[in-house]
C-alpha cells in the first residue's frame, strides 16, 4: 500500500502543474482576496445558511452577520492550506484579479483539528461571530450547536477513506469562483488541473457538497456518492445533508 500522500509531495505537484497550467498558488498574504472571492462565491451556499438560521434577503443586518459568519468560516478552514502546513490553495487570475480559487489538504496531514491548533486558529481568527454579544441576537439559538457538529464531516470523511482502503488521496475542501465569472470554465480548470495532480501522485480524489445539483456535476467529472451524511442537532428541526464523493 502506498504512504499517505505529503504536503511535500502534493506541493511539488502543484508547482509543477501551476506553471503549466498558468494558474497560481496562493499563500497568506492574499488571504483578503481569497475571502472575498469565498464569500461571493458562497453567498448562498447551504452550510452558512444553516448555521446562521434562517436569512432574510430584505434584512441587511442579518446579511452582514452571514458574511462575518461565511469569511470567519473559510479563514479557518483555509489558514493552513495558504500557509501549506497541510495543503496548498490554487488560483485563476484575470489581468491580476483573482477569480478563482481552490483549496486542497494533502491526505497524510487530513485530521480534525487538536487542541494546539484549536487555540492558535482562535488566536488568528477570533471568536465566531455567533458567540459576541452584538452577534447572538442575529443568529439561530441553536447556531453554536450547529457549527459544532460540522466536525462530523471531517469525521465521516477520516472513515470513509479508511473503509476503502484509500490512503493516498487529495481532499477538495472549498472551490469557488467569482460570481462574475461563472460559467467560463474556471472551475473546470481548476479540478482538472486537481485531477492531473492526483494522477501524478497515484493518489485519488474526495470533496463533499451541499446540493444535488453540485451532484449532477460532479457526476460529469468522475466522482461517484459514497454517503449522504446528515448532520442535525438533537432538539433542532434543520437538517443539513452533505453528499461525500469520491473519483477514483
Amino acid at each position: 500500500m502506498p504512504p499517505k500522500l505529503s504536503i511535500k509531495k502534493l506541493k511539488e505537484s502543484a508547482k509543477e502543474m501551476a506553471s503549466v497550467k498558468g494558474l497560481d498558488i496562493l499563500d497568506s498574504k492574499e488571504n483578503p482576496e481569497i475571502m472575498k472571492l469565498f464569500t461571493d462565491a458562497f453567498k448562498h451556499d447551504p452550510i452558512p445558511e444553516y448555521v446562521i438560521g434562517d436569512t432574510n434577503a430584505q434584512d441587511p443586518v442579518k446579511d452582514k452577520y452571514k458574511e462575518e459568519m461565511m469569511k470567519f468560516m473559510f479563514e479557518w478552514m483555509n489558514s493552513d492550506m495558504l500557509k501549506q502546513k497541510n495543503g496548498i490553495v490554487l488560483g485563476s487570475k484575470e489581468n491580476g484579479q483573482l477569480v478563482g480559487a481552490v483549496s486542497m489538504v494533502a491526505s497524510k496531514h487530513d485530521k480534525k483539528d487538536g487542541f494546539f491548533t484549536i487555540v492558535r486558529k482562535v488566536i488568528q481568527c477570533g471568536i465566531p461571530p455567533n458567540e459576541t454579544k452584538a452577534g447572538k441576537e442575529h443568529f439561530h439559538p441553536y447556531s453554536s450547536k450547529r457549527l459544532e457538529r460540522l466536525d462530523d464531516i471531517t469525521t465521516r470523511r477520516l472513515q470513509i477513506m479508511k473503509e476503502r482502503g484509500f490512503d493516498r488521496y487529495i481532499y477538495i475542501q472549498q472551490i469557488g469562483v467569482k460570481t462574475s465569472h461563472q460559467g467560463k470554465g474556471i472551475g473546470g480548470k481548476l479540478l482538472r488541473t486537481i485531477f492531473e495532480m492526483a494522477a501524478s501522485t497515484n493518489s485519488v480524489c474526495f470533496l463533499e457538497t451541499e446540493t444535488k445539483e453540485n451532484v449532477s456535476l460532479y457526476n460529469h467529472l468522475g466522482f461517484q456518492t459514497v454517503d449522504e451524511l446528515k448532520i442535525n442537532v438533537p432538539g433542532d428541526d434543520a437538517v443539513l445533508t452533505m453528499y461525500c464523493m469520491l473519483r477514483a
